[in-house]
């Protein structure tokens, strides 16, 4: 019942999103609102099989034994300043793993974490952690209290209601107007103004890209667009920090493009890496992944 919901055992969605492994996390708790660790349902690494749904993660593994075939281990923090990044939540926040306390010299060690298991801190955004805490679970007769290892609790922090075509999960998607162009079906968008619909934007975007990706370091990202459409790109490096924000400012072949020179906002040169950047046209937006080649 509704009085029951905490933020552990809420969600709106079997998932609720996808490691970096490919694959999909869940809700600490199981389809009946019971710790899928004090039901005995996963192994030692959080993961299992469920009824029906595939494999995915229940619990954070490496929270459990440290070491061991987990999502994430003891490796991956040495030389790097934060917990590795482990995930993104359907919200569009990133997970990052746990902190460690032989680590506490890590960006945010002393960063209290909020009820959603999030913080703020440097210059991250807004961020999700694994983490571990103490629950007491009672099923029918049986009451214990343990520490609970979570890789996401299961609320979402970020707005979810506005993301189209969230919560309609049926296998159709790809046929249905008002959600096919978010889900890589043919398409277009409105770019809307104060006044009202402005122009049409291609949903897929003419990228002209130097292999394997854009922007090494300066290749041209081009997008065919009527006269007044509006674009602009960011680009992030994997711990969600804005590096750059480019606006279409050049002419090529025909087409509106924009290029990245491997400088930062201010100027700085930044290093050769995966980066993620995001093109937007009014509502609509798409996120890409990249390797930066110096």
């Amino acid at each position: 019942t509704e009085e029951d919901w905490t933020i552990d055992n809420y969600t709106s969605l079997s998932s609720t999103g996808i490691a970096v492994d490919g694959v999909m996390i869940y809700p600490a708790s199981n389809n009946v609102l019971v710790y899928a660790t004090f039901s005995a349902e996963i192994t030692e690494s959080g993961i299992h099989v469920g009824r029906g749904m595939g494999f995915h993660y229940h619990a954070d593994g490496h929270s459990f034994n440290g070491n061991g075939i987990n999502l994430y281990n003891l490796s991956d923090y040495d030389g790097h300043t934060h917990p590795p990044i482990i995930g993104f939540v359907f919200d569009g926040i990133a997970l990052f793993g746990k902190y460690e306390s032989t680590y506490d010299s890590m960006d945010g060690y002393d960063d209290v974490l909020d009820d959603y298991n999030g913080h703020t801190h440097g210059d991250y955004g807004y961020h999700y952690h694994a983490f571990s805490t103490e629950v007491t679970q009672t099923e029918g007769p049986d009451t214990d209290t343990y520490d609970q290892h979570f890789l996401q609790r299961g609320a979402f922090k970020g707005l979810v209601n506005d993301i189209p075509g969230l919560f309609q999960v049926s296998t159709s998607q790809l046929m249905e107007d008002d959600y096919k162009r978010y889900v890589g079906a043919e398409g277009t968008v409105v770019v809307g103004t104060d006044d009202g619909p402005r122009s049409q934007i291609p949903v897929s975007f003419n990228i002209s890209q130097n292999y394997p990706n854009p922007f090494n370091p300066v290749t041209a990202l081009s997008y065919d667009l009527p006269d007044d459409g509006f674009v602009n790109i960011t680009i992030h490096d994997i711990a969600g920090r804005r590096v750059k924000t480019l606006v279409d400012t050049y002419q090529l072949a025909g087409f509106r493009s924009t290029q990245w020179n491997a400088t930062s906002d201010s100027g700085a040169p930044v290093s050769a890496g995966l980066y993620i950047y995001t093109i937007q046209a009014g509502k609509f937006s798409q996120t890409k992944k990249m390797v930066l080649l110096k």
